[in-house]
């Protein structure tokens, strides 16, 4: 096996914007084989897919230079050729897009302050970001149990790709990839639909800001994990 090599941090948004295109595509390949209702191959494609989007935020963060979390130096030399340590990162690849989608909230708001007070904008957007980590923080709201069911799934997400294309044995029997169905499938699609879309779209919208904005949203981001972390 060849070496691996960790990109640098400049070329790390096209890295993003790539991995983003190939998720998607995945995506696509999958809900190709639910057709002919091959629903075990597809779901180990939703898996590659929800791996490929995440990888795409995780870049993303590396681009902005954000240091989340001491699971961010695993992934430096281990997210590229192995397997595992991609699913804790789909996980935190999870909270990435709400901390964007936090952001992307907190912008209208700025936006629909901004002519009246410049500070008062500034104000309403923070309020705004401030109450989303608040309510993914309760496990009382929609928003905190929606991504634990993403949690969840991932626990799983290894053995379900594996399941879905090979022959197996265990205490219970064989298990073939024919024995997936059609609800897990369908449980898998809208768990990486949402992940695969959220990163097309946050990706897309980075790449337009301008420097001022992509700091401003950097910034933010660091005041986010802070909520989320304490």
């Amino acid at each position: 096996m060849g070496q691996k090599y960790t990109p640098p941090e400049d070329v790390c948004l096209r890295g993003a914007e790539y991995a983003s295109e190939n998720a998607l595509e995945l995506y696509e390949s999958a809900e190709d084989l639910a057709r002919v209702e091959h629903y075990g191959p597809a779901c180990s494609l939703l898996v590659l897919a929800g791996e490929e989007a995440s990888k795409a935020m995780v870049l993303l963060a590396r681009y902005q230079g954000l240091e989340i979390v001491p699971q961010m130096k695993k992934w430096r030399q281990n997210m590229m050729s192995r397997h595992e340590p991609r699913h804790e990162f789909s996980q935190l690849g999870a909270l990435l897009e709400r901390m964007v989608d936090s952001f992307i909230e907190g912008q209208e708001a700025f936006l629909e302050h901004r002519d009246e007070d410049e500070e008062r904008a500034r104000e309403a957007r923070m309020k705004t970001i401030e109450g989303h980590a608040k309510r993914l923080l309760d496990d009382s709201t929609d928003e905190a149990q929606e991504l634990q069911r993403e949690v969840d799934w991932w626990e799983n997400a290894e053995k379900l790709k594996q399941n879905g294309l090979y022959l197996d044995y265990n205490e219970e029997g064989w298990t073939r990839p024919k024995d997936i169905t059609e609800d897990s499938y369908q449980k898998s699609l809208r768990i990486v639909k949402k992940s695969v879309d959220s990163t097309a779209e946050i990706v897309r919208r980075f790449r337009e800001m301008d420097q001022q904005e992509r700091e401003e949203l950097t910034e933010i981001q660091k005041e986010y994990i802070r909520k989320v972390a304490d």
